[in-house]
């Protein structure tokens, strides 16, 4: 129910006079703007390089595992794969190697 010291934008008329394409136009330039704002912040806040311990050994080697060793999307890793991610090193170094590898055992990491 419409408060009567607030009408609602469809009464007054201000959306209802904007053509569904028009709207849909709006609604993705708004979008593209907050996902380009978010993704500045992340930048600024050094999101990009740097990663927690809890990703670098647990979500990166999850995801390798999955994506390029055929791994069962269970939330485990290949052994071979994750524990490389526990010692020191590049990340980038890490994750080339991990999807480069050949894996020769099916020991699942938890």
């Amino acid at each position: 129910m419409a408060n009567k010291d607030f009408p609602n934008l469809v009464n007054l008329g201000l959306i209802s006079s904007i053509s569904y394409s028009k709207r849909c136009q709006i609604l993705t330039f708004i979008s593209l703007a907050l996902i380009t704002v978010i993704f500045q912040r992340g930048i600024q806040l050094d999101l990009i390089s740097s990663v927690t311990d809890r990703i670098r050994f647990h979500a990166i080697p999850v995801a390798i595992s999955f994506l390029y060793h055929g791994q069962p999307h269970d939330y485990t890793a290949l052994r071979e794969v994750a524990i490389p991610f526990q010692g020191a090193g590049p990340l980038h170094d890490l994750i080339a190697d991990a999807v480069n590898k050949k894996v020769t055992g099916r020991d699942a990491y938890y």
